[in-house]
């Protein structure tokens, strides 16, 4: 049976030294589904964060803990019928082999995303990656994971 991972929110926080000088748009967060006995593997999906800064400017895209399992390292979704949890991780790059060579977090645990300002809006890369074999409930998943932009 396919189970849908319809939501991981990101909540922006912004720091307050980037002013109006920055935007950012952030991920719609749908990964589609999960049938565990076909995505062996897991699920990765590559996202974005659309941001426009002025030419020049070093930014720092930083991701919090899981809003459900509190953490950066052991990030989970909760199924909103069960309360089941999925196990994922935010990545640098493609999880090929199913588990992120470089976390997508905060400095202190994982790695910030790093990019520089065109003055032009861009996208600065990311992977959602949901581990496979994962027996869970049907239903939607959803966690919460604030981000902040450093300039």
């Amino acid at each position: 049976m396919k189970h849908w991972i319809s939501a991981l929110l990101f909540t922006a926080l912004s720091a307050a030294s980037w002013g109006s000088s920055c935007s950012m748009s952030l991920p719609t967060g749908d990964l589609g589904g999960y049938e565990p006995s076909v995505n062996e593997a897991g699920v990765s999906i590559q996202q974005a964060f659309w941001v426009t800064c002025p030419k020049g400017v070093p930014l720092q895209i930083t991701a919090g803990p899981s809003q459900t399992s509190g953490s950066i390292q052991n990030r989970q979704m909760r199924g909103n019928l069960s309360g089941t949890l999925l196990n994922y991780q935010l990545c640098h790059d493609y999880p090929g082999a199913g588990t992120c060579a470089r976390i997508f977090g905060d400095g202190q645990v994982g790695t910030p995303l790093t990019a520089t300002g065109t003055g032009a809006q861009q996208g600065v890369y990311f992977w959602t990656h949901v581990f496979g074999k994962q027996m869970i409930d049907g239903g939607e998943y959803i966690d919460y994971v604030a981000i902040s932009i450093n300039p």
